[in-house]
C-alpha cells in the first residue's frame, strides 16, 4: 500500500464518529453521505433494522421523536486494511444512551456494544474518500434506570412480564421496543451466545482478508 496508514486511520476514525453524530443530530443527508452511494452495497444490522442504509435512515426518521433523546458514543479501536488499500475493517467499542418517558418518569437505557464496520475507498466528486459499507452491532450488556432517583414512597413499577426468554445481552432493548409496540429479533450477535460472536468476527475478518 502506498498510503500513510496513520492518516488513513485518522480519516476513518473521523468518518465513524461523524456518522454517529449526524444520526444523533438528525442530519440525515450528512449521515447518508458517510455511506457508499449504492444502497445495495450497504448493510446495517441492529436491534430494529436489518438491511440497507436507505431503509435504516427512513426508519430512523420515523422513530425520531422530541420525547426521546438518543446519543451514540463510539471509540474506534482497531482498523485493518485489505491488501489493495481500498478496503478497511474497523472495530469499535460503543455506548448507546436513550432517555424516554415511561409512566411519567424519564428512563435512561445504556447499551454497551461492539461495532463492526466495513469500508471502501471510492472516487467521489470531492476526491478519493472512505465510505461505510456496513454497521453491525454486537450486544454486550446494558443498564436501565430512572433519570432521577425516585421517592421511596412512590416506587416505579416496571412490567417485565414476557421477558423470560429474551436474550440476556439485550433484554432491556427488547423491553423498551416492546413498550413502543415493536419487537426485536432473537438472533442478534451478543456475548450471551458465543457462537454469534465468532460468526460476526470471522465473517468480517474473512471479508477484509479477501
Amino acid at each position: 500500500m502506498s498510503f500513510n496508514t496513520s492518516l488513513e486511520r485518522a480519516d476513518i476514525t473521523y468518518l465513524l464518529r461523524s456518522e454517529r453524530h449526524f444520526r444523533d443530530s438528525k442530519k440525515w443527508d450528512d449521515m447518508r453521505a458517510c455511506y457508499h452511494p449504492d444502497d445495495s452495497k450497504t448493510f446495517v444490522n441492529i436491534s430494529w433494522h436489518k438491511g440497507g442504509i436507505d431503509g435504516f435512515i427512513a426508519g430512523s426518521r420515523k422513530l425520531s421523536s422530541d420525547a426521546v433523546a438518543i446519543m451514540h458514543d463510539i471509540t474506534p479501536v482497531t482498523i485493518q486494511f485489505g491488501s489493495s488499500g481500498t478496503k478497511a475493517l474497523a472495530e469499535s467499542t460503543g455506548r448507546i444512551f436513550a432517555r424516554y418517558p415511561y409512566q411519567g418518569v424519564d428512563m435512561v437505557m445504556t447499551n454497551f456494544v461492539r461495532l463492526f464496520t466495513q469500508l471502501e475507498k471510492i472516487n467521489t466528486p470531492e476526491g478519493h474518500l472512505w465510505k461505510m459499507l456496513s454497521l453491525e452491532c454486537l450486544y454486550m450488556f446494558e443498564t436501565l434506570t430512572p433519570s432521577l432517583p425516585q421517592p421511596l414512597n412512590k416506587p416505579l413499577s416496571l412490567d417485565f412480564s414476557g421477558l423470560e426468554a429474551a436474550r440476556r445481552s439485550y433484554k432491556a432493548v427488547v423491553w423498551h421496543i416492546g413498550t413502543l409496540g415493536g419487537s426485536v429479533r432473537d438472533d442478534l450477535p451478543g456475548i450471551d451466545e458465543p457462537e454469534t460472536v465468532k460468526e460476526i468476527e470471522d465473517r468480517n475478518q474473512a471479508w477484509v482478508n479477501t
